[in-house]
């Protein structure tokens, strides 16, 4: 579906764009998420998508947070404190469905 990008094919252009983009990001305008932001997310979660590579679904999810609502806020701030996302929630998987020629 996409194509390769071998680093041997790289001018300095593009180089410095990739050593630029494994930098670690930070900035002081990143504000936290709150009780509200976090719920107002999950409750908007459409139960019709697919899950991930993680086979997390959306209706797990909400079914999760309604059972304990304070576990995901703690864990997404954190993440955005460090920096730092596990790599699977990265990760997607593009299924082409081609439309009905009727």
């Amino acid at each position: 579906m996409s194509p390769r990008d071998p680093n041997s094919q790289d001018n300095s252009q593009h180089r410095v764009l990739r050593s630029e983009a494994d930098l670690v990001y930070e900035s002081d305008d990143d504000i936290l998420s709150s009780r509200t932001e976090i719920d107002c997310v999950i409750d908007n979660l459409s139960l019709n998508k697919s899950p991930g590579s993680d086979r997390i679904n959306n209706e797990l999810i909400k079914k999760f947070h309604n059972c304990s609502p304070s576990v995901l806020l703690p864990l997404f701030n954190k993440c955005l404190n460090l920096g730092v996302f596990p790599k699977i929630w990265k990760r997607a998987k593009i299924v082409l469905l081609p439309k009905s020629t009727a």
